[in-house]
């Protein structure tokens, strides 16, 4: 399958990829719309093109990877009910969870670290100082030197 490059400048189909997913197409049925993979699609999406500009339609890809492995898992649940199902057959699909289980940890992981201010550690540090200056190229004044006359400025008269 060749893939298409996909950059904002370099791939005139980007407007439209982005605009028939806001529309609900999957990356699935884009990937095979626009003859490239996912993984394409997706790195379009993680490699950060057009950040600014696609800002909003990042973080729908990015949730919906997560919705996507959390479906996945669900799915491999739900064979894991059927009856008819051989002990390999169960071994097999408990592999399949287990991978499907990193996928999600990875996709959440990967989203907290792209948005951090939507999903992830709310972590807040306050630093307060007080700064004190010291000039010790002074002559230190003692008490007696406050009140001796020495120390009074003369008086014009």
């Amino acid at each position: 399958m060749a893939d298409l490059i996909l950059s904002p400048t370099a791939h005139p189909q980007l407007p439209e990829i982005v605009s028939r997913y806001q529309a609900g197409e999957t990356m699935s049925q884009l990937s095979k719309t626009f003859k490239c993979s996912r993984a394409t699609l997706y790195n379009w999406m993680l490699g950060g093109l057009g950040e600014e500009q696609y800002y909003q339609i990042i973080t729908e890809c990015l949730v919906n990877r997560i919705a996507e492995a959390d479906q996945h898992i669900g799915d491999l649940r739900e064979q894991l009910l059927d009856d008819s199902l051989t002990q390999l057959d169960i071994a097999r699909i408990r592999e399949q969870i287990s991978i499907a289980k990193e996928v999600i940890r990875y996709a959440r992981f990967d989203y907290a670290r792209r948005r951090p201010n939507l999903y992830g550690d709310k972590s807040y540090s306050q630093v307060d100082q007080t700064v004190i200056i010291v000039d010790r190229s002074l002559k230190p004044l003692i008490p007696q030197d406050l009140v001796s006359p020495s120390y009074l400025p003369p008086i014009d008269e």
